[in-house]
């Protein structure tokens, strides 16, 4: 039975899912409920055997400004911790989430919402938006955000958006790897669908174990990471995904992905 989200809006379409942070007006804000929300989302989606893609958005101008400052304001310091363990949560859920994530980034991405791009598989951008950490400039510093970042790009660039808190137009953040692609407005949700129909047209069983190996051996020794690939890889050998991928290929016809 689907859940009645108060932050969120969650779609369904065909093999694809779409999760959108809905509340305009405050900026998509990244608060406790929000993400206490996502990550109930996630479990949904983890749970449906018909999705193999999900999509995460923004609703209106704004893709996701991170925490909601005015809140923040008002709040006394031990109480801010009430508010990072859904956001932990929801890291954990994104990268253990069993199918691919894209952030369609329709709007400028701030603090935690440059955070949440950062916990896709991949972000494809309208070419006009920005992305930034500005939380240097409150007085603050990002958390959580800051060890996503750091495992992203290079750890110059990393203390250099991090220290100063400028702000990166679409180009620049593709070309340091925050993005993937930076599209026209106009051509945003279509190329998002695209990227969404050639993920949910590849082996479920074959993606699940590529996202488990890929991140599970990322910050393991080489030799550790080596054998973490080899296992997942042995495993995926004898499944039927495999045996019907090497069939389709002999046979020149469109696999059909069984899962198992």
């Amino acid at each position: 039975m689907a859940m009645d989200y108060q932050t969120i809006l969650l779609d369904f379409d065909g093999a694809v899912a779409t999760l959108t942070m809905n509340r305009p007006d405050s900026r998509n804000p990244l608060d406790q409920a929000g993400a206490a929300e996502m990550v109930a989302a996630l479990a949904e989606v983890q749970a449906d055997q018909a999705v193999r893609v999900l999509i995460i958005t923004g609703a209106g101008e704004i893709f996701c400004t991170g925490g909601d400052i005015k809140a923040y304001a008002r709040t006394k310091p031990l109480e801010h911790l009430d508010g990072v363990d859904p956001i932990i949560e929801l890291i954990k859920k994104c990268f253990a989430l069993r199918m691919p994530i894209i952030a369609k980034v329709q709007g400028s991405a701030l603090g935690g919402g440059a955070g949440v791009v950062s916990m896709c598989d991949f972000a494809i951008a309208a070419d006009d938006v920005a992305i930034g950490y500005p939380e240097i400039k409150l007085g603050l510093m990002p958390a959580t955000v800051a060890v996503l970042l750091a495992r992203q790009v290079p750890r110059r660039t990393a203390v250099d958006l991090l220290f100063t808190g400028r702000k990166l137009d679409a180009a620049e953040a593709v070309a340091i790897g925050l993005f993937n692609e930076a599209v026209p407005r106009a051509q945003l949700d279509q190329r998002v669908d695209e990227l969404a129909q050639t993920l949910a047209g590849q082996s479920p069983l074959a993606l699940r174990q590529l996202k488990a190996a890929f991140y599970g051996q990322a910050d393991q020794p080489l030799e550790r990471a080596l054998e973490m690939a080899v296992d997942k890889f042995i495993g995926l050998t004898s499944s039927e995904d495999a045996m019907e991928g090497l069939s389709a290929f002999m046979e020149k016809r469109p696999p059909d992905w069984r899962g198992r």
